[in-house]
């Protein structure tokens, strides 16, 4: 998970290789390779993951949220391109809510014309 976390493809697909699973996850946060890269923002990784057959929903937190929180709008428009939920619930938040309170503007716009409910 940690080269997910840190964009290193060719890692990733190596451990891949060897039989890391996939869709494994971390204890306290249920994180995944696929959030993780979603989270910093690493599109490419993002994108050999979900090939590779990634849950793209998995996680206390969505991919989608982990994007829209740090502001990768390229990203978010790739997730939702790719099949992804905007209305998927975590514990506490929504994509949309995660998008709301950290300003991101330009994800605000595109999640709006996207359809994305600003109600939860």
């Amino acid at each position: 998970m940690e080269a997910a976390r840190e964009g290193h493809e060719e890692m990733v697909a190596l451990l891949l290789a060897q039989g890391a699973n996939i869709n494994a996850q971390t204890e306290e946060t249920q994180e995944t390779a696929l959030t993780l890269s979603c989270c910093g923002g690493f599109l490419e990784v993002a994108d050999f993951l979900i090939k590779a057959g990634a849950d793209i929903e998995l996680g206390c937190s969505t991919p989608l949220m982990e994007a829209a929180q740090e502001g990768h709008l390229e990203l978010v428009k790739y997730l939702l391109a790719a099949g992804t939920h905007t209305h998927a619930w975590s514990w506490s938040n929504t994509c949309w809510l995660q998008v709301h309170t950290h300003t991101h503007l330009e994800l605000v716009k595109y999640l709006l014309a996207a359809g994305t409910h600003t109600h939860t």
